[in-house]
């Protein structure tokens, strides 16, 4: 697990699925409050998908937002997987409260937009971490340093620079041929 940097306050932390330490950053994860940001692009990763939400339902994520191709499908595995470990603990499904105290999911077919509301959490909410998990082949790393430091900056998708980052999809790491200038805003080393 990687550290991509910091937005108020909160550290940033980048995880690819298929790293081969995966189970021992997961094993060791802190007993903190996170919010999570997941990249899919396959949909024959399912059974990956679901072993990722079945992990995480137990921990205190607050909020899962998701990206890129599979985005919906993500949303869906992490409302079933909450559905059920809240049934599985003899909670009345009936009642209104049913789901109070569990982590929000969204999707976002705009990569920035959910990457940027991802953060945006800690304003409403105690976050210490947020953790993107990047299930791609092409990853996604260095182009979350990137938007990790634009959005330190103050873009919003609102924002008048609205230029500075593409509209829709993440640049993957194969993509991204030579570093960025110094004197680019934004870019600064943290």
């Amino acid at each position: 697990m990687e550290r991509l940097g910091k937005i108020n306050k909160v550290d940033i932390y980048y995880l690819h699925w298929d790293d081969p330490k995966r189970e021992f950053y997961l094993e060791w994860l802190p007993d903190k409050i996170f919010a999570l940001f997941v990249i899919a692009d396959d949909e024959h990763r399912r059974d990956d998908y679901k072993k990722m939400a079945g992990f995480f339902v137990n921990k205190k994520v607050i909020e899962v937002n998701s990206s890129d191709k599979e985005y919906d499908l993500i949303h869906d595995i992490f409302d079933r997987a909450t559905i059920n470990k809240e049934v599985s603990e003899g909670r009345d499904h009936t009642h209104s409260d049913f789901l109070e105290g569990t982590a929000t999911t969204n999707g976002w077919d705009n990569f920035n937009q959910g990457f940027w509301m991802t953060t945006e959490i800690v304003e409403f909410d105690p976050v210490d971490e947020i953790i993107c998990i990047d299930f791609t082949q092409r990853r996604v790393r260095k182009y979350l340093k990137q938007i990790t430091k634009i959005v330190r900056k103050g873009w919003s998708p609102r924002s008048h620079f609205y230029w500075v980052i593409p509209p829709k999809y993440p640049i993957y790491d194969d993509e991204i041929k030579k570093p960025l200038r110094k004197s680019q805003k934004g870019f600064e080393k943290d």
